[in-house]
């Protein structure tokens, strides 16, 4: 083989490996451009994807766009792919009763709140058109009292019928403590029995969710169909991917807890 051949061979090569690649996870919804940002706290109340503040998104853009910028990107071979694994840490303490926006202890309602977020640091000019997460354990989740799961602020899932509280929008619901606080705690094994856990695109045939009932151990399936997360992505944006973790409590020393849940997270986008 020629020296020229090898040459394309090499850059051939080069090419296909870095169509998948590992992405950085961190604690706080940052900038794509900012790796090392790492804090406890919830996002900017001025973020326009903060999880805690349903606002109106700047620019939405029309999904039906965004369907076909990411199957033409797919058709054309330019669909990336990076992976990396995702954690979602047990505290091991309970709720921060009267505290941080938090209600002190009541039986039956929604008083407290633990919220974990993880930000991925994506490319320069990335747009996203898929995020996958595979629960990496094997049937040794548990929870109290329940559990909700969020994207750039619209609710993924959730282990109960909690999505009716929330504002909603063209088929989204967007996330508001303010909204969900004193309602009904819903914490029976039977307010969370797989029909009446919520996820996202599962009602058009498009999503599957499931997790254990409450208190109970088992394990977490999370498979969202294409369209349900790019509308998810039109509404807010197509560039960052902040992931919501929310645990809710009434009034006990195990509420506002969940084992340590460590997911497979693979995000598809293109430039």
């Amino acid at each position: 083989m020629s020296i020229k051949a090898i040459a394309l061979l090499m850059s051939f090569l080069v090419l296909s490996y870095s169509n998948c690649s590992k992405v950085q996870v961190s604690d706080n919804p940052v900038s794509s451009d900012d790796n090392n940002n790492l804090s406890d706290n919830p996002p900017d109340s001025n973020d326009p994807t903060n999880p805690t503040d349903p606002t109106t998104p700047i620019n939405p853009q029309d999904p039906i766009q965004v369907y076909k910028n990411c199957a033409d990107a797919k058709a054309a071979g330019k669909m990336l792919s990076a992976t990396s694994t995702i954690q979602f840490e047990n505290t091991g303490r309970t709720c921060d009763w009267g505290v941080n926006g938090n209600l002190t202890e009541e039986n039956s309602y929604v008083r407290a709140r633990r919220e974990i977020y993880k930000s991925v640091a994506l490319p320069t000019n990335a747009k996203v058109c898929q995020v996958k997460m595979s629960h990496a354990q094997n049937a040794s989740f548990r929870y109290d009292d329940n559990i909700l799961i969020t994207m750039n602020g619209v609710l993924l899932a959730s282990t109960t019928h909690f999505q009716d509280h929330f504002p909603a929008s063209n088929g989204l619901h967007y996330y508001s403590w303010a909204n969900l606080i004193n309602k009904p705690a819903l914490y029976d094994p039977w307010d969370s029995t797989p029909d009446l856990q919520y996820c996202l695109g599962k009602a058009e045939g498009l999503s599957a969710c499931n997790f254990p009932v409450t208190d109970t151990v088992g394990t977490i399936k999370l498979d969202f169909g294409d369209k349900p997360i790019q509308t998810v992505l039109a509404a807010t944006t197509q560039s960052k991917v902040n992931l919501g973790w929310i645990i809710t409590g009434d009034n006990d020393t195990s509420d506002c807890q969940a084992t340590t849940a460590n997911f497979n997270l693979t995000v598809e986008y293109y430039k």
